[in-house]
């Protein structure tokens, strides 16, 4: 997340400020700061930074800098400082002495022409929110800025209007930018980060700096701000999806790491699929997540502790606005909050949720053949390698890992997979209990075949004797998978019913499809029609 700080600080800095670096060699020299204008944003990157605030002069004119970050101070030329070249001295920071070329600074037309781009925009994010109460907040903010402006002297409307005119693009972006396209990604997380950090320099000077018009023009731009890093910071709390607290298999809570849960076991047989269905259990975050070991999850606490400080302050700044102001009316800004418990939420698991799964077996004797994901469900199909060495079952555990951009969480679920059972008993009768989903004008299923009786030299009779088809009705069974065909045929008529279904060991079922194809040869011609059916057949 640190990392992050930095990157952001390339992107964000303000544009068409000064950039001024010092070196622990040039302590006592004078370096060159580069070409700046009155009522200029100029920063200053030091590493030698110890204070929030420092005191500088040029031209024997007190100049209040101050901290925005640890190797960063901001200062404001103020409007009356002669162009050519002047030297900033800062006694208490190794007597740093920087030296500038002030260039004039050309601002034309009267102090509300050049706030009005201020204004529209201002007027323009608002229209941009859904929010009514948001809406309606930023309203009363703006209303309070044109008040106090139309109640100030021409001389505070100059200097502020000069303020903006002179670092527009800074001010703009603070109004217009919604903190999601500069990054790779529009996470919550990552904008309230970036807002954040937007925040810093205008809350600071909205704070710190001592002059009331000047200190309004940065407070209502911080307000915006602050307001948007509010909205992405609730949003992520809000979120109960955030940390996943559990994974249950086949309604199985797993055992995690360092937390044992008491539950049955798993049951697979050797070498056919079963399916279980994937539950995740997550939860919204709670203060206790400061702690977390997932550097996104402890980095959006720290900035939520650093954005409710900055709030409190600019809380502070407000009610002196109120104060100094006649008609300013601005009301504090909220704080972040976040829950000591929140509920734990069970949903079905999405294939994005199984995609962040990876599982293992615990038995060298034991082989996962293949794990897939379909509608909700986990198919597994594991085999025991050796099975002479096996007497009934393998005792053992599938083991998993699930990892995403907020959490790694490990656990294991009991697990016994059976010796596959060769001795099968396919023979004897069969119902139908299930027959659905079918694409047929009529049922596709006669009587005669909503019960079978499977013999053991390949046959099977129908639920009734039905000429004609008992002697060509033949089926086939291999490793759990059902197949058979029953014909009539005659000169005028040929009809085949098919069925192909799969043993389900948790239903005790073949579950299939059944196909009809009928061929009937009729004065106009030969007509045929195909139609299919899900069946279910039981014992």
């Amino acid at each position: 997340m640190r990392k992050l700080i930095y990157i952001v600080s390339a992107i964000l800095l303000f544009v068409g400020c000064s950039d001024d670096n010092e070196s622990t060699e040039q302590q006592l020299q004078t370096i060159d700061g580069g070409i700046i204008k009155n009522s200029q944003l100029v920063t200053i990157t030091s590493e030698n930074i110890n204070q929030d605030e420092y005191q500088g002069t040029i031209e024997n004119e007190n100049i209040d800098i101050y901290k925005i970050s640890e190797n960063e101070l901001v200062f404001i030329l103020p409007s009356n400082i002669p162009t050519g070249e002047r030297i900033l001295n800062i006694n208490n920071l190794n007597d740093l002495n920087i030296k500038y070329q002030v260039v004039p600074n050309e601002i034309n037309g009267s102090a509300e022409e050049n706030l009005s781009p201020f204004i529209t925009n201002f007027e323009n994010h608002i229209q941009s929110i859904q929010n009514l109460e948001d809406q309606n907040y930023l309203n009363n903010v703006l209303g309070s800025f044109n008040e106090a402006i139309a109640d100030m002297s021409i001389e505070e409307k100059t200097e502020i209007a000069n303020i903006y005119q002179t670092n527009k693009p800074y001010f703009d972006n603070l109004i217009n930018s919604d903190f999601a396209s500069r990054m790779n990604g529009t996470e919550y997380p990552i904008q309230f980060q970036i807002a954040l950090y937007a925040l810093g320099t205008s809350a600071i000077l909205a704070i710190a700096y001592p002059e009331p018009a000047t200190k309004l023009l940065f407070l209502v731009s911080a307000i915006v701000v602050a307001k948007k890093a509010y909205d992405y910071g609730i949003n992520f709390i809000n979120l109960n999806n955030i940390k996943v607290e559990n994974v249950s298999l086949g309604g199985l809570l797993a055992s995690l790491q360092n937390r044992s849960t008491m539950m049955t076991s798993l049951e697979l047989n050797s070498g056919i699929q079963s399916s279980f269905p994937l539950g995740s259990n997550t939860r919204a975050l709670i203060g206790s997540d400061s702690n977390d070991e997932n550097e996104t999850i402890s980095g959006f606490f720290e900035n939520f502790s650093s954005f409710n400080t900055t709030v409190e302050n600019l809380n502070g700044a407000i009610n002196f606005i109120n104060d100094v102001f006649f008609f300013s009316d601005i009301e504090n800004l909220p704080v972040l909050t976040i829950n000591e418990t929140n509920p734990v939420i069970s949903t079905l698991g999405n294939e994005d949720f199984y995609n962040s799964l990876n599982f293992s077996i615990t038995d060298n004797n034991v082989n996962i053949d293949n794990i897939s994901f379909t509608d909700g469900n986990i198919n597994i199909t594991a085999s025991i390698i050796d099975e002479s060495s096996v007497s009934e079952f393998v005792d053992t555990s599938i083991n998993f890992t699930y990892e995403d951009e907020f959490n790694r969480l490990t656990g294991s679920y009991p697990v016994k997979i059976y010796l596959e059972n060769n001795d099968f008993d396919i023979l004897g009768n069969w119902d139908i209990v299930d027959i659905n989903s079918s694409t047929c004008e009529e049922p596709l299923m006669t009587v005669a075949f909503y019960s079978i009786n499977l013999l053991d030299d390949g046959t099977f009779i129908p639920g009734c004797n039905c000429s004609g088809y008992d002697n060509n009705s033949t089926y086939s069974y291999n490793d759990g998978n059902l197949t058979f065909v029953a014909i009539y045929n005659t000169s005028t008529i040929y009809d085949e019913i098919s069925f192909t279904g799969t043993w389900n060991e948790d239903t005790q079922m073949f579950i299939g499809t059944s196909t009809r194809n009928i061929e009937e040869q009729t004065a106009s011609g030969t007509v045929t029609s195909t139609c299919s059916q899900a069946v279910s057949y039981q014992r």
